[in-house]
């Protein structure tokens, strides 16, 4: 399974649970709210072309990692403390936005999980 090489995030020595909460496929935007937690294969085209020549649509899960403060660096990176949330907004739809444009329609579906609900 893809989550269980470490090797596909570079040198970095890391587990399942790490690459699941905090190291996020190739995505630039994320970068640059926390540089360095992004691989450097192009993992999502390479599933929509694999599960293509299949027939298969690919489906993106995405979660914004700010669950039980299990990532302390990215929560406060991304804005999901602050008491305006119009940061963390902005961050998650350019996250989105970006991978949206990169990928346009090998990405068949989203799924979105964990969302954020203003007050």
């Amino acid at each position: 399974m893809i989550n269980q090489d470490p090797r596909l995030f570079g040198e970095q020595e890391v587990g399942p649970k790490q690459m699941n909460r905090r190291y996020f496929m190739r995505a630039l935007a994320a970068d640059q709210i926390l540089p360095g937690r992004t691989c450097q294969r192009e993992l999502i085209a390479e599933l929509a072309e694999a599960l293509a020549g299949r027939g298969r649509p690919l489906l993106v899960y995405y979660n914004h990692s700010c669950n039980q403060a299990e990532d302390r660096a990215w929560e406060p990176a991304v804005g999901y403390h602050d008491p305006d949330k119009q940061k963390f907004a902005r961050n998650l739809t350019d996250i989105v936005g970006w991978m949206g444009e990169r990928y346009k329609d090998k990405i068949q579906a989203w799924w979105f999980d964990s969302p954020y609900l203003p007050a």
